[in-house]
């Protein structure tokens, strides 16, 4: 008999048969027919053994773990294939040793009716503790039958039945409301020990329904409450507190960030049950994102000074803004030793400024503070800090500061922070406290060379391993003249950091930096021989989740150039595994550029594989580099790049003509790319630095090009550059349908001295009838040679839907119309010709043919 038949006989002996629909359960009523024809199994054999062994074979192919049975009844195409193995499992269950899921997650589901998920539900085996539902299950139609399958459990519960006892129950976000809310809680709470409803929106009248729940004593169990981001607010935490003020429950872990309760009243409300008696065994307790006042803060930090929080092991105030008030009862809190077992703290977004600053960081080492304290999110400035402070930062006397982001600065006028701070990481007992650490130093004076040399001991003797986030740069004195170049005081022999920048590349290459994820460094001016050290530390793989890589500078303008550009590529291919990690790479104002074609080969080797934005502003690009960038487009080497900051290049018309050609003719192009960020608000001007060059590859690619025009290219500059009729057609031709967009974007073209006249007039029209150009307003067509008779053409050509923005063609200084009789006579002919235009519905926006 073949397992296919065996299945199939099973199957029908379990009273499923020809019922069960390929994506649902089994139709209602026997099947006649099947029942006379079933094969007896029984009687064929004389026992049930072989069929049992069979279905347990079956069950542990199918390998129905909680995940995989949770898998296969989210999809319509294999729900019928989860409901099949259920009730399979739940025949075989007691006389097998298959293992039977503990959860299941149905969110998310697909193509399912909520009468499909509640008979799939319906048939789960008593070893179902956890569940997670969405809104197809607990809202609209599916609401009713929820509470038909709640009802269903707690009856069979007590009637002494096998079924699911639920310990802990997970709304998915968006899936029920006050009205849900209302009618389920009361039938769900009583066997719970954990219940999620994060992002659930509840609002008063569902905050209501969990009080009536824990009123009527179904919340004994209940270990969990996760009530975050449900609309929790005065009325509703108000009803909460009061009813659990008169209990005395089991919760463990409260949870009620990210709803508007931080204010006095709010939180003296919550402070009536942070007690022994109504929450005796509370062990986490979140606060994050509550809009927590200082007065709001105080009134929780009471419950910890007077000890009746004993079991608090984790509490989170993140992003709440505390000020300096609120971190000095922080301080008062610890010192007083009101919770001994205090391990997790989440200060984030607090102001750490101030006399708070000094007191709460002498409350980290004061000896009633928790042994086992974590502090999280710190964040703290050489201007809150004295030099002692610095000194037991550095030296690990703060020892629950396991995470800290630190800007420190090096001012003559004040103590030397960088240097303190490093000195002490040198030492053995400073180094290694931190598990993470975001490191910012502000170099300046005369001890900056020396603060970078320390920087580049203390990373070579491996006290650096939790470096997370590394920013260096060199603070400018100095002035502008009267060009605007920036005059730097400090550059001067004196001030030389040929040293430190030796000491700190070199160390990289001599140790792994598991953690760093950034690194920035601005105004080191650095060298070619500064980026080879650098490009070591790549090829040995020491720096293997770097993200972010910045290495220039707004006032540097030279040092690191082709050589060092090379170098540091040519150890991303030479590389194990090159920098996988890494997202952006920022080469701002140095000479860079000139090597920037070695960036387009560790694309094109797969060892930059995650890198999406580039930046080589004023890196004097090159155009044999961007020739080579335009190579690895070509095949496919910058299909992931989202930025390409190329502004401030002096690249050839003709060089950016092939750049967009590559673009076109790759198979996967950069259909992702956004020239510049965002959030710059970038309006590009492309402009032609020659007079006389020839545009046509540039006119060709744009036509060509899937998306045409860069969006960032809002104003678009050949004033001076020469243009074919032919480049002109070829354009137009590539026009029409969905194409209309690659110049949907331009607001202003300028094509003065141009050469221009009537014929090549006539061409640029039907480029304007192929491409609506939406958004044009301006077109500048100075001191060319068109006609009125070319005129009239260039508006023959153009449809009522062309240029529907457009509102000044500047036409002025045209050859042959000279002299001041002549140019008013042919300023009145424009002014005929637009009217003509307004009457055929066309370019009803155009006001004039002069600047202004």
């Amino acid at each position: 008999m073949s397992t296919e038949k065996s299945v199939s006989q099973e199957t029908e002996e379990a009273g499923i048969g020809e019922g069960v629909p390929r994506d649902g359960p089994p139709a209602e009523g026997p099947d006649r027919k099947t029942q006379k024809t079933k094969p007896n199994i029984e009687k064929e054999t004389g026992d049930t053994q072989p069929k049992d062994d069979s279905l347990s074979a079956f069950l542990l192919m199918m390998r129905l773990d909680s995940q995989t049975l949770s898998g296969l009844a989210r999809e319509r195409e294999s729900f019928g294939l989860a409901w099949l193995g259920l009730r399979l499992l739940k025949r075989t269950l007691r006389k097998n040793p298959v293992t039977s899921p503990r959860s299941i997650d149905l969110s998310g589901a697909r193509g399912l009716s909520p009468e499909k998920i509640f008979l799939f539900l319906d048939s789960l085996p008593a070893s179902v503790e956890e569940m997670k539902l969405d809104s197809a299950a607990v809202k609209r139609r599916g609401l009713p039958l929820f509470v038909s399958f709640l009802e269903r459990l707690s009856s069979a519960r007590e009637g002494g039945q096998e079924a699911p006892c639920l310990k802990s129950f997970t709304f998915a976000e968006g899936s029920i409301g006050p009205e849900g809310a209302a009618k389920i809680f009361l039938l769900l709470l009583s066997s719970l020990e954990t219940l999620c409803l994060k992002g659930n929106r509840l609002g008063p009248k569902g905050i209501r329904a969990v009080a009536e729940g824990v009123r009527e004593e179904k919340a004994a169990s209940l270990r969990v409450l996760d009530l975050e981001r449900t609309g929790l607010e005065k009325e509703g935490l108000k009803s909460l507190c009061e009813v659990m003020n008169r209990k005395s429950l089991k919760v463990e872990t409260l949870n009620l960030s990210g709803n508007a309760i931080g204010g006095k009243e709010e939180m003296e409300g919550l402070r009536s049950v942070l007690c022994k008696y109504s929450l005796p065994s509370i062990r986490e307790l979140f606060l994050r994102e509550c809009g927590l006042t200082d007065g709001g803060a105080r009134c929780v930090l009471q419950a910890m000074e007077v000890d009746d929080l004993p079991e608090l092991e984790v509490f989170d105030v993140g992003e709440n803004r505390l000020t300096p008030f609120g971190l000095k009862h922080i301080g008062f809190a610890l010192r007083l030793g009101g919770v001994p077992r205090l391990r997790d703290l989440n200060l984030s977004e607090a102001c750490f400024s101030g006399d708070g600053v000094g007191e709460f960081l002498r409350a980290l080492s004061h000896p009633n503070c928790p042994r086992d304290l974590v502090v999280r999110g710190v964040r703290l400035a050489s201007e809150d800090l004295d030099e002692e402070e610095v000194h037991a930062l550095g030296a690990g006397k703060c020892p629950s500061l396991r995470s800290l982001d630190l800007s420190l600065s090096a001012d003559l006028s004040a103590d030397d922070h960088v240097t303190a701070f490093l000195e002490q990481m040198a030492n053995e007992e400073g180094g290694g406290k931190f598990e993470v650490l975001d490191l910012r130093l502000e170099l300046s004076g005369e001890n900056r060379n020396e603060s970078l040399t320390s920087l580049g001991v203390v990373i070579g003797k491996g006290s650096f391993a939790c470096l997370g986030k590394l920013d260096v740069w060199r603070s400018m004195n100095g002035y502008e003249d009267e060009d605007g170049n920036f005059i730097d005081d400090d550059d001067d022999d004196d001030m030389d950091m040929t040293e430190g920048r030796s000491a700190f590349f070199t160390s990289l290459s001599r140790a792994f930096l598991p953690r760093l994820s950034e690194l920035h460094v601005y105004d080191l001016l650095l060298t070619d021989a500064d980026m080879t050290l650098f490009a070591e530390a790549v090829r040995v793989g020491n720096l293997p989740g770097l993200r972010v890589l910045v290495l220039g500078g707004e006032r540097v303008d030279g040092g690191v150039g082709r050589v060092g550009m090379e170098a540091l590529m040519g150890a991303v291919v030479e590389s194990r595994d090159g920098l996988p990690f890494l997202e952006t790479i920022d080469f701002y104002g140095t000479r860079a550029g000139e090597g920037a074609g070695s960036l387009g080969t560790s694309l094109l080797s797969g060892k930059l594989a995650r890198l999406s934005s580039i930046c080589l502003m004023n890196s004097h690009l090159t155009d044999a580099a961007l020739r080579e960038i335009a190579h690895a487009v070509k095949e496919g080497g910058l299909v992931g790049i989202t930025v390409l900051d190329l502004r401030g290049t002096e690249i050839e018309g003709q060089t950016w003509g092939e750049f967009m050609r590559a673009i076109a003719e790759s198979e996967g192009g950069m259909s992702k790319l956004n020239l510049f960020p965002p959030r710059l608000r970038s309006e590009i001007t492309f402009k032609v630095s020659q007079v006389n060059v020839n545009v046509d590859s540039l006119i060709r690619a744009i036509g060509e090009s899937e998306g045409g025009l860069p969006s960032c290219v809002k104003n678009l500059v050949l004033s001076g550059g020469r243009f074919s009729e032919e480049a002109l057609v070829s354009l137009a031709t590539s026009g029409g349908g969905e194409s209309g967009g690659k110049l949907s974007h331009l607001t202003s073209l300028d094509l003065s001295s141009c050469g221009i006249d009537d014929a090549g007039l006539r061409r640029l029209g039907e480029v304007f009838s192929a491409y609506e150009c939406r958004s044009l307003l301006t077109i500048v067509l100075y001191k060319n040679e068109i006609s009125l008779e070319g005129l009239q053409a260039f508006l023959g050509a153009l449809t009522p839907q062309s240029l529907p923005a457009l509102r000044f063609l500047h036409l002025d200084g045209q050859t042959g119309v000279g002299g001041e009789e002549e140019q008013e006579k042919f300023a009145s002919s424009v002014r005929s010709l637009r009217e003509a235009a307004h009457s055929a519905g066309k370019l009803l926006g155009w006001k004039g043919h002069f600047a202004g």
